[in-house]
């Protein structure tokens, strides 16, 4: 869902000029704020983009027995290759 922010920060804008002084610094962070927090979304979809592309190139795991560790693992070399 795309959100275009521009209403949002020409409203602000408008608050400042209105609110004098004090106002104008509020109305300022707020608008700094809600960019913040529309640079921290972007990138969290970002990175979700990232990782689901990442996952679907990943091929399947391959199941193995569970009485069977894996190569590797030091049980199974443990087993294999102690006297």
């Amino acid at each position: 869902m795309d959100i275009d922010l521009d209403i949002a920060f020409k409203k602000l804008r408008q608050l400042e000029l209105q609110d004098g002084d004090l106002g104008a610094v509020y109305w300022h962070e707020v608008a700094m704020l809600l960019r913040d927090a529309n640079q921290h979304r972007e990138r969290a979809l970002a990175a979700e983009e990232q990782v689901r592309r990442m996952r679907s190139r990943k091929t399947k795991p391959v199941l193995c027995s569970r009485f069977a560790p894996p190569l590797g693992s030091e049980r199974y070399l443990l087993k294999r290759f102690s006297p």
